[in-house]
């Protein structure tokens, strides 16, 4: 038995398609709060991109935790904690060495959200990711390279000092370090501005754009 579709509504509804108009829309400017809840609720998200409002707060976020954890974490747990085990252990290099992990260890929870909301970011503006990478692989070349060199020595060793003397292997690694610190720093400083820039307007190869609305129009089809 047929079936008799003129009186159905949904199925003889004309075609209808979509067009986008005009120059794409700004969305109002993400919050404080909502950058921070978005970078831990995308601890581990490395896709994707992030406006310019969702770095920065974050970063801000990051800055301002820890100096309060620098200051009260250190006079409320590292300093008493750190002495206790110095006073136990009759070692002054043990009680420095627990103040420091008392430290560092909490926030080393803000480091991977860091990392991944400034790889969104430069997916934000058109940029690989491995920027990023980069910029990590030559801080960690920067801070192991005295220590492989000249060992437990490395903590007293004055590059600049021997930057200035003789071309001998110590001034050689010093010489190597210099140049090392100039590249992350440089780095660090490419970074920041690529953050700086604004977002594509129109969806890149990295997703949609966060920031950028086209506003779309809706008409039948003749």
């Amino acid at each position: 038995m047929e079936t008799n579709n003129q009186n159905n509504p949904v199925l003889n509804q004309e075609p209808m398609m979509q067009y986008h108009t005009g120059e794409p829309q700004a969305l109002p400017m993400m919050g404080f709060w909502e950058s921070v809840r978005i970078c831990f609720r995308k601890y581990f998200d490395f896709k994707g991109r992030a406006r310019r409002s969702e770095y920065w707060w974050y970063f801000l976020f990051s800055v301002v935790a820890c100096l309060i954890w620098a200051l009260f974490g250190t006079l409320l747990l590292a300093l008493p904690v750190g002495m206790a085990v110095q006073h136990v252990s009759g070692n002054e290099t043990a009680g420095l060495t627990t103040m420091i992990i008392i430290l560092c260890i909490p926030l080393l929870f803000l480091v991977l959200p860091s990392v991944s909301v400034q790889v969104r970011r430069l997916h934000d503006t058109g940029r690989s990711g491995w920027w990023m990478v980069a910029s990590i692989i030559l801080e960690i070349v920067a801070a192991a390279l005295p220590f492989a060199l000249f060992g437990s020595d490395a903590i007293d060793f004055d590059f600049m000092e021997e930057f200035s003397r003789s071309f001998e292997l110590s001034t050689a690694a010093g010489v190597a370090d210099v140049g090392l610190t100039i590249a992350t720093n440089a780095m660090s400083i490419i970074l920041i501005v690529f953050s700086i820039f604004d977002s594509h307007k129109t969806e890149n190869k990295y997703g949609p754009s966060p920031k950028y609305q086209q506003e779309t129009n809706v008409c039948l089809e003749s």
